[in-house]
């Protein structure tokens, strides 16, 4: 009987720590670079939606690799990764109870790789896109179809001046004088020192016979560019 009553004793003690253990999980995994290399000393830092207090901070190895225990696997916790040079990622996951083990990788990108992304995202927006696909039709000689895709980046982005600005030149080698002018004004409105758009206000104005229009901006011009050549020539 007494060994009975020790054995039942061991074993209420031994529960707890039984089911503890079964509430535990690992966690494990790399975190490499876009081409697959690992990340050595990338920070994992593991915090609880719902246990505000909670924080637990993991780095990597040499070879990428990092390896934790949760000891509440019952809970859902987010995983955040950062590393020198790169942009940081965020995952919410749930542990494995049961003392099973989770494989959470993570692929991060260079900081160089984000703005490149960036870079050609902001290449397809209205407008830009536009005026992109101008540019080289432009340069192609078709300055027809080059005119189209001005005018729809202006009707798409009306704050966009450079379109305004080709826009100007091109019908003012058109004989559109008139029009011209009009279309350097509303690019001198978004940015009133832009060179092109006074050189060409200039002309517009000059080719229309506004004599009042071609002196303010031709002025203009001068205090904006006085080391122009064309600017010390003409007054040579």
């Amino acid at each position: 009987m007494k060994h009975a009553r020790f054995a039942l004793a061991a074993l209420l003690l031994l529960a707890p720590s039984l089911l503890l253990a079964q509430a535990q999980g690992r966690v494990k995994g790399i975190v490499t670079d876009s081409k697959g290399k690992p990340i050595p000393n990338a920070k994992i830092t593991i915090t609880c939606p719902t246990v505000a207090s909670f924080k637990k901070d993991v780095a990597t190895d040499a070879k990428g690799q990092y390896a934790t225990l949760i000891v509440d696997a019952t809970k859902r916790y987010v995983f955040h990764v950062d590393a020198s040079g790169y942009q940081s990622v965020e995952r919410e996951d749930k542990p494995l109870i049961g003392g099973q083990t989770l494989d959470l990788n993570f692929t991060l990108k260079s900081s160089q790789e984000v703005q490149a992304e960036q870079s050609a995202q902001a290449m397809e927006q209205p407008g830009i896109k536009e005026m992109r696909e101008g540019r080289d039709l432009l340069e192609a000689g078709n300055k027809a179809a080059a005119r189209d895709k001005f005018a729809a980046a202006v009707a798409a982005k009306p704050d966009l001046y450079q379109g305004w600005a080709q826009l100007s030149i091109l019908d003012l080698e058109a004989g559109k004088a008139e029009l011209a002018l009009s279309e350097a004004e509303k690019c001198l409105a978004l940015s009133p020192n832009f060179a092109p758009c006074l050189a060409n206000g200039a002309n517009a104005a000059k080719a229309k016979g506004d004599n009042a229009a071609f002196e303010k901006y031709i002025t203009a011009y001068k205090a904006a560019n006085p080391d122009d050549p064309t600017v010390i020539y003409n007054e040579a």
